[in-house]
Parts: C-alpha cells; sequence; structure tokens
C-alpha cells in the first residue's frame, strides 16, 4: 500500500525537527557551558596558533601598503603599465629597506644607551633610595609612637618589604616563563614579514583572484554589496591605522622635547618609545611616566622625577582630550566628541581591547547606519512621489 507525501505536512515535520534538534543543542552547550567554553576556546585558540604567520603577513602587509605605493610610483617615475599585472616588487624591496634599517638604527641606539649606563651606580643608588625609604619608615614611626599613636609599624614595613620581595620574584619567574613564547613571537613575526613581501609585492594579483572567486561563488547583487562594504571597512582601518601613527609621532615629540627641556636623560629615547607604545591606549602615557621617573630618581634629583611625573600627566591628558579625538577625527571621519565617547564607552564595557578598536568600530557603524538610511530615504521619497499628499 502507498500512503500519498503531503509536502506541505513534510515541510512542517523538517521545520519541527530543526527546531527540536537545535533547542536540544543548546541545552546541552548551557547545560555544561564551562567546559564547553573553554573547548571552544581552544579549539579556537589552537587555529589562530597555527595561523599566526599568516595573520601576521596579512597585518604587516595592510600597514605597509601605502609605502609600498609611494615607493613603487617613485620608481616606475609615473609609467604606467599597460595590460597584465603590476609586479611591486621594487617598491617592497625598497620599503622593507628604509624599514629595517630604521629599527637597526633604533636597536643600536637602544643598546648604546644601556651600555652607557653604570650598573654599579644604578645599583648602588636602588640601594640607598630602599635605606632612605626604611629610614623613612623607621621615623614615621617613632614620630607615631611620640603623639601616642597605638601599634607599630614594623608589621607594616616587613609586610611592605615580603610584598616589594614577592613581586620581584614574580616578575622574574614571569620574565623566564615568556622566554619560551618570546621565541615563538619572533618565529611568527619573521615568517609574517617573509609572507607579507609576497602579499605587497603580489597584490594586484591577489585581488584579482579573490575578486574573481566572490564574484563566481556570490550573486551579483551580494557581491556588490560586500565588494562595497570591503571598501569600507579599508578606508576606516586605513585611517584609523594612519591616525594612530600621526599621533604615536605627535607624542613621540611633545615627550622628547618635554623631557628634555626638564632636564631627563635619555629625552629622546624615553620619548620615542612612549611614543610608539601610545599606539595602545595608556601605554605610552605609564611608559613615559615609569621610565621618565625612574630615571630622573636613579640619576639623585628626585625634583626632576616630580616634574617628569607633571609632564606625562599634563601631556596624557591634552592627547586624550584634543589630540587623539581631533587626528582620528579626520582620518575616520568622526566627530572628536564621537572619538572621545567611543573610546570611553567601549573601554567600559571591553576593557584595554575595546579602547584599540572602539574608533574603527564606531566608524564601521556610522557607515552602516548611513548606507540604511540612505536607502530608507530614497524609499522614502520614491512612496511620496507615487502617493502625494491631497491638500
Amino acid at each position: 500500500m502507498k500512503l500519498p507525501w503531503d509536502k506541505r505536512y513534510l515541510k512542517i515535520s523538517f521545520h519541527v525537527v530543526f527546531t527540536a534538534a537545535v533547542i536540544i543543542l543548546l541545552w546541552l552547550i548551557m547545560k555544561d557551558f564551562s567546559r564547553t567554553g573553554r573547548g571552544i576556546y581552544l579549539f579556537f585558540g589552537s587555529i589562530l596558533r597555527v595561523m599566526a604567520p599568516l595573520i601576521w603577513g596579512a597585518f604587516i602587509a595592510f600597514i605597509l601598503d601605502p609605502a609600498v605605493e609611494f615607493c613603487q610610483n617613485l620608481y616606475d617615475g609615473g609609467r604606467k603599465k599597460n595590460g597584465g599585472f603590476r609586479n611591486r616588487k621594487a617598491g617592497t624591496l625598497i620599503t622593507y629597506g628604509v624599514l629595517f634599517s630604521v629599527l637597526t638604527f633604533g636597536i643600536w641606539m637602544l643598546v648604546s644607551k644601556i651600555g652607557s649606563l653604570d650598573m654599579e651606580a644604578v645599583s648602588g643608588r636602588i640601594n640607598e633610595s630602599l635605606e632612605d625609604l626604611s629610614d623613612l619608615l623607621v621615623l614615621l614611626q617613632v614620630r607615631l609612637a611620640e603623639i601616642g599613636v597605638p601599634g607599630s609599624m614594623d608589621i607594616y614595613y616587613r609586610q611592605f618589604l615580603a610584598n616589594i620581595t614577592g613581586n620581584i620574584e614574580n616578575g622574574i619567574y614571569t620574565m623566564f616563563m615568556s622566554l619560551g613564547k618570546a621565541g615563538s613571537f619572533f618565529i611568527n613575526l619573521i615568517v609574517g614579514f617573509a609572507a607579507a613581501f609576497y602579499f605587497l609585492s603580489e597584490k594586484d594579483r591577489l585581488f584579482s583572484k579573490l575578486q574573481d572567486s566572490f564574484r563566481v561563488f556570490l550573486p551579483e547583487k551580494s557581491y556588490r554589496r560586500f565588494s562595497s562594504f570591503c571598501s569600507d571597512l579599508n578606508e576606516v582601518f586605513s585611517g584609523y591605522i594612519r591616525g594612530q601613527i600621526a599621533d604615536a609621532l605627535i607624542m613621540a615629540v611633545l615627550f622628547s622635547t618635554a623631557f628634555y627641556f626638564a632636564g631627563i636623560k635619555y629625552a629622546v629615547l624615553i620619548g620615542i618609545i612612549s611614543g610608539i607604545l601610545n599606539i595602545i591606549p595608556y601605554a605610552g602615557a605609564i611608559a613615559a611616566f615609569s621610565l621618565s621617573v625612574s630615571v630622573a630618581f636613579l640619576s639623585g634629583e628626585p625634583v626632576k622625577a616630580l616634574y617628569a611625573a607633571i609632564i606625562t600627566i599634563v601631556l596624557q591628558q591634552v592627547d586624550s582630550i584634543y589630540i587623539s579625538p581631533r587626528v582620528m577625527g579626520r582620518t575616520v571621519r568622526l566627530h572628536p566628541v564621537a572619538v572621545l565617547l567611543s573610546i570611553v564607552i567601549f573601554g567600559k564595557i571591553f576593557g584595554v581591547w575595546g579602547m584599540i578598536f572602539a574608533v574603527p568600530i564606531t566608524a564601521v557603524i556610522k557607515i552602516i547606519y548611513e548606507r540604511i538610511y540612505a536607502k530608507k530615504k530614497e524609499e522614502y521619497i520614491k512612496r511620496q512621489k507615487n502617493n502625494p499628499r491631497k491638500t
């Protein structure tokens, strides 16, 4: 006996079974969320570790692409190639040469500055500082006893020294444990630079292959939307990187100049390091504060350490309130107030990573909103034309 098939009921049954399967899967995930989440984290973490050199290569290529384009145009002398794909190997070689020359000079300057330090004098200064701190605590204990304050400072003093010792031991342990990770990081970075060289020199060919692939596998309408969205992303993140580099250069000059006139040793070196680290929110200010205050304090002039601290705090406020919002606002086409608010809001919600990606994410959201708004407005105008109001 052949049973009749009802396609409508078969379709309903399929949706019921599919919905039940999704509910059961979600229930299993939520039942042991910690183990499931850890498994997902380990899975994607292993993929990222394997793909780390390729990710570094794409990131380096994205940053260096404007420089390679500029150097290639200079090398070509304005000549345009007719047909075929342009090979940018010359521009890539020039960019790599300039980049590694600057890095080599910076490392040499850093090593020479460190090598010129009198380590015995620095060690003696640290010991003297600890002895002065110990004498200060003893004097404070005596003064408190004279005015009748109960208790002893010995407990707090020992606890203070124990905390310092523990922090030093933890720092040394962390440093040795991170040596293996540092080796893996530098290997991935070296392979990333090698991959970036081919990405940069063969950019036209790679982009053509990607465009053909997306055009083949995506519908025409989806391809146009995807292509437009990728173009917007490229513009936003390119502007963001240009803004970060400009902000880092400005802060490096300001830190170096201010520390130089304050009479702090190694002012230019500290300024350059602080400016580079200023790409990460607050990292530049922390580096400037710790390095300048430490150098001024170890040089035997506590007043200069106070000057360094004041300079760092003032320049950080100027950068956060005025420089960064204006530079970022111009490069990613956001109002300075929007830049400032995005950094604050994303920082509160997502921490340091939120502050790093707050500006480009806000710019992308703005672009999506503007496109949706333009489309809705066009539809509204068409409706108004087709159905004019009767007066």
